[in-house]
């Protein structure tokens, strides 16, 4: 009989999985299944569509498509609350249940309980689902107000793309802009970015509540003022949305190097606890890349496969008013031991690297187009000797890693 492939959610790791599921057994059948109704979509394109960079057929035409090249059934609409092990079933909130023979769990996260001022009303809702797209989508016209609580990833990238399509935005940022990734003179080169934007910034405030006026809010912050706004966003964070009665770390699924949870069941993206490259450290990367990169080797795993994930490496590459940023490993000297970082700026532009001994444990930069992720990614992850070129890595930081790449790679031969 065909094996019985159940893919539990339709982002990122879900679609690598059941692609990569595909690829090496064609006649099996493979069901994905989401609580959204919608076909299956990537939810960091989500911001693109406020600004008309995006489409809402060309969101959702790449997942059709995927779904009918795979043969795949797609249960939309329906949500998943258990996981029956040892029945291999997995049981929905209408008392109904499917059964597998291989089961992925790919749920990902959902915005934090403490991050939400009430999930019941409007003004507590945050921007990770085309139904929040849809929520304020009637709102974003020339010269209307949102107010955005946090300073992370989405605050910044819905900021940029509102701006960009003619609203007033309010920031309510509790320290600095993207505080977790990038270093404070970063921030402040992208603190000047969005000002010059017409981005209004509130720092070291959060939004403490919020009253309806007729079709506006006044936002209340964690000081006393107020600020009139059309919309609201809450982005202060996320936490995984696991399933099953399985052990976890941080409320995310515990896995292996082969990204197994147990017999027969798998977990990838942000709701996997899965090893970092050093193998010390078990949490979640919750970035797209890397969502995809662990959904394609668990559904080849599921497959029949022995195939070991390498570990994470924390990294995010993206593109805010023209500003380049990048950020890759541990950027942050003080969390690792014996440390030292070296760091160069000039005109619009920064960089920073952080070494352990003799190898790079991290880098950040912005206004460095040309820098490219997965060269890094690869002198981090194996630990590459710098040779002694500490300095230049700093200073023609794209020339000299592919340099030291290309020897790493030629001595391994």
């Amino acid at each position: 009989m065909p094996t019985k492939y159940v893919i539990v959610g339709a982002g990122p790791a879900a679609q690598a999985a059941a692609k990569a599921i595909r690829d090496i057994d064609r006649e099996g059948d493979l069901i994905l299944i989401s609580r959204e109704k919608e076909p299956p979509y990537s939810p960091v394109a989500l911001p693109y569509l406020l600004n008309g960079e995006l489409t809402n057929e060309a969101l959702f035409q790449k997942g059709q498509n995927l779904l009918t090249e795979l043969k795949a059934e797609f249960m939309g609409g329906r949500e998943v609350i258990a996981v029956d092990a040892p029945a291999k079933q997995v049981a929905f909130t209408d008392g109904t249940r499917e059964s597998y023979d291989r089961l992925l769990i790919a749920t990902g996260a959902t915005p934090a309980k403490s991050a939400s001022l009430d999930p019941a009303s409007e003004s507590g809702k945050g921007f990770r689902t085309f139904a929040d797209y849809g929520r304020i989508a009637g709102r974003v016209k020339t010269g209307a107000g949102f107010l955005i609580n946090g300073g992370g990833l989405v605050a910044t990238e819905l900021a940029e793309k509102l701006s960009a399509a003619g609203c007033r935005v309010t920031l309510a940022v509790r320290s600095r802009l993207l505080r977790r990734y990038f270093s404070e003179t970063i921030g402040n080169l992208l603190t000047d970015a969005f000002s010059g934007h017409g981005v209004t910034i509130e720092s070291g405030v959060g939004l403490a509540g919020a009253e309806k006026k007729g079709n506006y809010y006044d936002a209340i912050l964690t000081d006393g003022r107020t600020v009139k706004a059309d919309a609201l966003i809450v982005a202060t964070g996320v936490e995984p949305s696991p399933l099953g009665d399985f052990p976890k770390v941080d409320g995310a699924l515990l896995v292996d190097s082969h990204l197994k949870v147990t017999d027969d069941v798998y977990a990838a993206g942000d709701v996997a606890a899965a090893p970092d490259y050093t193998g010390q450290r078990r949490g979640t990367c919750p970035i797209s890349p890397e969502a995809a990169s662990q959904g394609r080797i668990a559904g080849r795993n599921m497959a029949g496969e022995a195939e070991t994930y390498g570990g994470w490496i924390p990294g995010n590459y993206l593109r805010l008013f023209n500003l380049d940023l990048f950020s890759l490993g541990q950027t942050d000297e003080s969390q690792v031991p014996d440390s030292l970082a070296l760091s160069d700026e000039g005109p619009g532009y920064a960089i920073k690297i952080v070494l352990r001994g003799d190898t790079l444990a991290g880098l950040e930069a912005v206004g460095l187009k040309s820098i490219h992720p997965g060269v890094f990614r690869y002198l981090i992850a194996r630990m590459v000797p710098l040779y002694a070129q500490r300095e230049l890595l700093l200073t023609k930081p794209k020339e000299t890693a592919i340099w030291l790449m290309s020897r790493h790679r030629a001595s391994r031969r």
